[in-house]
């Protein structure tokens, strides 16, 4: 046998293992105890709160199943790679700005797992997400995180976005594909919406069909142009109405509209979901 592919091989059967092993029961004293660090982890303004904690192989059995997805070492490779550029971490102090605060606001139990809902606010606006807690290996951590803002689980938005991109991959461009989502994150770092507009608007329509991405690009146009803003905004709003995430987006711009019947009602459809939160 080939030594290369004997090794792949080899590589891809303990990789199959590490995902098969048991995830532990965590108790609601140890919950209390790891949200009290990563609570303090965010004061501290720590830049991998999220990523030193998500244990790869939780996070990688749901992403295979919320996709459909075969096990394989690359995937492992492309999600430690998204997870390392600490985007949702950058994220989340985006949204705080200097002053805000991120918070727990909800502990309960579903399936035998314990939950953690935070409240993340501050100077650009507000939104909650719901971490999934396990243990595996010893390691206490996170093996999902719910975005309200998306409305699904991280994992399912990074196992969508992951088949669009692979499907790519063989095609012509491929290429042409990676360096323009490099160019896309280069200018909203810089603040050139209508560069990374135009560059959205060139991604393949799969990529594009993306909630991460549609929530991107409605952020995007929020600084262009309003009239297109609003009809995106309203094609989006038909879309993904039913969800609690997309409402909690929806607020401020229902607020800036004078629209106030439906921020109320975005504010109680959220409410229900928190069951329930001060804030609010």
């Amino acid at each position: 046998m080939n030594c290369v592919r004997f090794i792949s091989i080899l590589f891809a059967i303990t990789l199959l293992a590490a995902c098969s092993d048991t995830e532990q029961k965590v108790s609601k004293e140890e919950a209390a105890n790891f949200s009290t660090s990563l609570e303090n982890d965010v004061k501290n303004l720590k830049i991998d709160f999220l990523e030193k904690n998500i244990i790869p192989a939780a996070f990688l059995k749901r992403l295979y199943e919320a996709g459909d997805l075969k096990p394989s070492s690359r995937m492992e490779v492309e999600m430690k790679k998204m997870i390392g550029t600490n985007q949702n971490e950058k994220n989340i102090y985006e949204i705080m700005g200097g002053k805000g605060a991120f918070k727990k606001v909800k502990q309960y139990e579903k399936d035998g797992s314990q939950h953690i809902i935070y409240r993340i606010s501050g100077a650009g606006g507000f939104t909650y997400m719901d971490t999934e807690l396990t243990r595996f290996k010893q390691q206490l951590g996170i093996a999902d995180i719910f975005l309200f803002n998306t409305g699904e689980n991280l994992s399912a938005s990074v196992a969508d976005l992951m088949k669009k991109l692979l499907s790519h991959e063989q095609s012509a461009v491929a290429q042409t594909l990676s360096a323009r989502l490099t160019r896309i994150s280069r200018h909203l770092k810089n603040t050139d919406y209508e560069l990374a507009k135009t560059e959205f608007d060139r991604l393949p329509y799969d990529i594009r069909n993306n909630r991460l991405y549609e929530m991107r690009y409605l952020e995007i146009l929020s600084h262009l142009d309003e009239e297109v803003y609003k009809e995106y905004q309203e094609k989006i709003e038909a879309k993904y109405a039913a969800d609690p995430g997309f409402q909690l987006m929806m607020i401020d711009v229902y607020l800036n509209q004078q629209k106030f019947d439906k921020a109320l009602g975005s504010i109680n459809q959220i409410d229900s979901v928190i069951n329930k939160d001060p804030f609010l």
